[in-house]
């Protein structure tokens, strides 16, 4: 969702509470903004993914140091795992759930949009594991650990497109069922064909788009979430 059809007010509010000094202020507004009819999911949904996007756009214009970026996007990635503790746990497939990988290379310094994603799935129903810091050397243990039915890539720049096809042909190789893997991120889009630059089969950032190319079914409702820890 553009920032522009955001609450206004509450978007002001959070990038003043996401550099704040004060490291718990995001969280202490969200619970506002609770209160105040915007749900959990619409804060790591929209508010959240909007507000770093924006802040990398000020910084790219040079309206923000990379240091306060770094920090604001931090803030916000903490208050993913505050306002979804139901959808952090890394869970593997332990009572037949569907279950994804979710992976981000340990060359990408960008990792928020995987934890979104990553709760996103959960809240769907699925069981998701959350790999940040991908390393070759540990692809086999991971990979071979369970038997995931898709392995999902988030990835921002397109200087690691030569690491990211040797990362799924590791990928490829340990995985004992061959889930299909799928390429999401920043780096989708022209003017290079991302799935045959890394190897991917699919290629999306729509998540109902990943799952439909995946064969991958989700539960119809969502269960309430309990209350944000405070």
């Amino acid at each position: 969702m553009p920032i522009d059809d955001l609450d206004q007010g509450y978007v002001v509010r959070l990038d003043a509470a996401a550099r704040s000094t004060d490291s718990s202020a995001c969280a202490i507004l969200a619970r506002e903004m609770i209160r105040n009819g915007i749900t959990r999911e619409e804060i790591a949904d929209h508010y959240v993914p909007a507000l770093a996007r924006w802040m990398g756009e000020c910084w790219v214009a040079d309206e923000m140091s990379f240091a306060e970026v770094s920090i604001g996007v931090a803030r916000l990635q903490t208050l993913l795992r505050e306002v979804g503790p139901d959808w952090r746990a890394d869970v593997i497939d332990t009572d037949g759930e569907t279950s994804v990988l979710v992976v981000v290379p340990d060359a990408e310094q960008h990792t928020l949009g995987a934890v979104a994603l990553a709760g996103q799935l959960r809240r769907l129903g699925l069981s998701v594991k959350l790999w940040l810091g991908y390393r070759a050397e540990e692809a086999h243990r991971v990979v071979a650990e369970a038997r995931y039915d898709a392995v999902f890539l988030s990835l921002a720049h397109h200087g690691t497109l030569e690491s990211v096809r040797d990362i799924i042909t590791l990928i490829k190789k340990a995985a004992v069922n061959q889930p299909p893997i799928v390429v999401g991120g920043a780096i989708v889009g022209p003017p290079i064909d991302i799935r045959t630059a890394t190897g991917a089969d699919h290629v999306t950032n729509d998540v109902n788009e990943a799952l439909r190319l995946c064969r991958l079914s989700v539960r119809s409702g969502q269960t309430a979430p309990r209350e944000m820890r405070s």
